[in-house]
């Protein structure tokens, strides 16, 4: 029996697959999300790296699949990814394929199945929330244009902001030198060249923030910050709808993989949430994925 769990976020994909009782084969890749890049280049991507765990264990009798996938948070998108995904690993028998929100799998990953709030923050953000009765309540997952608050492209994009407002005669930072030197952002056509005409992605600014903040520019700092609590606010309010939650969250996300943002975002949801005891994820969101694939392994057998 073999169980395949993928995490597919914006910015990268983790693949996990077990062959009945063998450790894991892992496969790392470029990202995906089903809104941004579309259902035929989700299923092209996400088709490739399946059908290489086929090359990989020739002649499996049967495969159970778990895909958590960025900006897969509509059911119709997921079932025709699925059904994509399906015609990939055709024509091995797939008793079991469910294609779920990446958030879904950090919570399993997080929690190992159980109740509590996680608050993630990768190249975009959401909060969800699973209740004593295993409801999932979220907030946020709004994207780009309409939320993403205290995420990689919030961050980045704020970085670029100030930069921008540098060269207007606004506050200065010491953001301007190091985009200069990092990404070449060297004056203002630079500037609008990077982020228009080569589309440059905002989240590559995000550790240059980071890094900043970190190191005491008051710009950085003022960004950072409001980043934080604009994302703690969310996790606020989705606490005081469902009293249910047990008091306690756990912080997922590439962004939150930085040390300084993951003390200040911890800081700033003790002081949103009294009461609250953040913990460590019990596992990555990948193994959620592969724990997720092996529990329908077990319910079909």
């Amino acid at each position: 029996m073999l169980c395949i769990g993928i995490d597919a976020g914006g910015t990268r994909t983790r693949l996990l697959a077990r062959l009945d009782a063998s450790a894991p084969w892992t496969i790392q890749a470029p990202g995906v999300n089903l809104q941004r890049d579309g259902l035929t280049v989700a299923v092209r991507h996400l088709g490739g790296l399946l059908r290489n765990v086929l090359r990989r264990y020739p002649g499996v009798k049967a495969v159970h699949v778990c895909v958590g996938v960025a900006g897969a948070g509509r059911m119709d998108d997921r079932e025709r990814l699925a059904t994509g995904l399906r015609e990939a690993l055709d024509p091995v028998p797939v008793p079991s394929l469910e294609v779920v929100p990446d958030v879904w799998i950090a919570h399993e990953g997080a929690f190992a199945g159980e109740a509590g709030l996680l608050v993630l923050a990768g190249t975009g953000s959401i909060v969800l929330a699973k209740s004593e009765d295993g409801t999932f309540h979220r907030a946020g997952g709004w994207g780009r244009l309409l939320g993403d608050e205290g995420s990689g492209f919030a961050l980045g994009r704020a970085a670029l902001r100030a930069v921008a407002d540098a060269f207007d005669g606004g506050p200065a930072t010491s953001l301007t030198a190091r985009l200069a030197e990092r990404h070449g952002l060297d004056g203002p056509e630079a500037l609008i060249r990077k982020v228009y005409a080569e589309k440059m992605p905002p989240e590559q600014c995000a550790p240059d923030l980071l890094a900043e903040a970190e190191r005491g520019d008051p710009v950085a700092r003022r960004i950072t910050e409001h980043q934080a609590h604009a994302l703690a606010r969310r996790a606020c309010w989705l606490t005081g709808r469902c009293p249910t939650v047990p008091p306690r969250f756990a912080l997922v996300g590439g962004v939150t993989d930085n040390t300084y943002y993951h003390t200040l975002l911890t800081a700033t949801l003790r002081t949103a949430l009294p009461g609250w005891t953040p913990v460590a994820p019990i596992a990555t969101p990948v193994e959620g994925a592969l724990h997720r694939a092996c529990r329908l392994a077990n319910t079909d057998g």
